[in-house]
């Protein structure tokens, strides 16, 4: 059985909304920071746009 889910992209997002910070998203989506801040900024270009 195959699961379809969001994204964790899409997962970090929700916690940016929140107002957490990229530390502690990562540890939310057990993903390593480096990503995460990678995700960060892709989220801050596009709400900026």
């Amino acid at each position: 059985m195959i699961e379809v889910g969001e994204s964790m992209e899409s997962v970090s997002r929700t916690f940016f909304d929140k107002g957490l910070a990229v530390e502690e998203t990562a540890k939310e989506v057990q993903h390593p920071a480096e990503i995460v801040g990678k995700w960060y900024e892709n989220y801050r270009q596009e709400i900026n746009e």
